[in-house]
């Protein structure tokens, strides 16, 4: 089973925290490098005038379904989550057979998450962007300009 345990987030929430390496699901795992851009790499690709967004992958694993087969490796125990009050864990427990729970998403904590997480991200940003040369779609386009610095037709207007 995978651990897990919460760690405070500012003065009211809290970030769970899951370890795949205590239960030796990570040890299972194969997850190909891959570089993420560091702020200095960032730094250097933006000029006066350019704007940039943050995207936290981490908060986005949970969207992303967790294949069929690593399923039923991945489980979390949830006995220490159950209401103390005794008619509340009656019905807590009504269906339960287990005292824990099988995880079908990626986590934060399990070694390929971030990259099977990235992966399909990259997909529906394709679904949503739709056919390129449909000439109803927003994003379409027909041609590519580049406009590089460096370039000797380089305009940064």
């Amino acid at each position: 089973l995978t651990a897990m345990f919460s760690v405070e987030k500012g003065l009211t929430d809290i970030r769970m925290i899951y370890d795949g390496t205590r239960s030796g699901l990570n040890a299972c795992l194969f997850a190909p490098h891959f570089s993420l851009p560091v702020v200095a790499h960032t730094l250097r690709s933006l000029l006066e005038g350019y704007f940039s967004a943050d995207l936290d992958v981490g908060e986005m694993f949970l969207n992303w379904w967790m294949g069929e087969m690593l399923r039923p490796y991945a489980g979390v125990d949830i006995t220490h989550v159950r209401p103390l009050d005794p008619d509340e864990r009656e019905a807590w427990e009504k269906d339960r057979t287990l005292p824990w729970e099988r995880w079908v998403r990626n986590f934060m904590g399990m070694r390929d998450s971030p990259y099977r997480s990235l992966q399909m991200m990259i997909k529906a940003k394709f679904v949503a962007y739709g056919n390129r040369k449909d000439t109803t779609n927003p994003f379409r386009w027909e041609t590519v300009v580049l406009n590089l610095p460096g370039d000797p037709d380089y305009d940064p207007s």
